[in-house]
């Protein structure tokens, strides 16, 4: 078991009453709209955006988007803390490899979870990966959908932003950028081929 690292959480084990407020609560993602273009500091084939996150007992919560630039179906949604314990609270895969479970955890133990899975910590400050009801029951085609897949996250993480809506990403697109809904020719006459009566 790693400590302090990807499978163990001291922080979490020390103080899990503080960790079950920040989950159980209702928290609110600030940004609406999240621009993810601009790699991520610490693994710069991946690209990230970050927003913070209000919560009404606890400081220094921000949510994290991950997504690969040449395959958007490869993402991942996190919610951090920079007060509590610097580290991720929870997650979701997209993709990626199986998490194992370690032995002795409620119903998923030495089981090996595949993506798409979340992961939360247990009161034992260990990583747990799961899968919900409604994970499983979305469509295959949506489950590479960053904009639907954030809907089941903002539910199970109780995370949302104003009026229990959710964030909508555009990525590698500049904030305030709007494609054209048509390629318009310089001196073209939209109406050319229209006959009138």
């Amino acid at each position: 078991m790693k400590k302090n690292g990807g499978d163990f959480c001291k922080e979490v084990l020390d103080d899990f009453a503080t960790y079950k407020v920040i989950m159980n609560e209702q928290k609110r993602i600030l940004d609406e709209t999240i621009h993810i273009n601009a790699n991520k500091k610490t693994r710069t084939d991946w690209l990230a955006a970050r927003s913070k996150i209000e919560h009404s007992s606890v400081e220094g919560i921000f949510f994290e988007v991950e997504v690969l630039p040449d395959n958007h179906r490869h993402f991942k949604f996190l919610i951090m803390a920079e007060g509590y314990s610097n580290k991720r609270l929870a997650r979701y895969d997209s993709a990626g490899s199986p998490h194992r479970n370690p032995a002795n955890s409620p119903h998923y133990s030495k089981q090996r979870i595949a993506p798409p899975h979340f992961h939360k910590w247990d009161d034992l400050g260990r990583n747990i990966a799961y899968k919900t009801e409604k994970l499983n029951s979305v469509k295959e085609e949506d489950l590479g959908n960053i904009n639907r897949i954030i809907i089941l996250f903002c539910e199970e993480m109780k995370a949302y932003c104003q009026h229990l809506s959710w964030p909508i990403f555009k990525i590698n697109e500049k904030p305030g950028s709007q494609l054209p809904m048509f390629e318009e020719e310089e001196n073209d006459d939209p109406l050319k081929n229209i006959k009138f009566k």
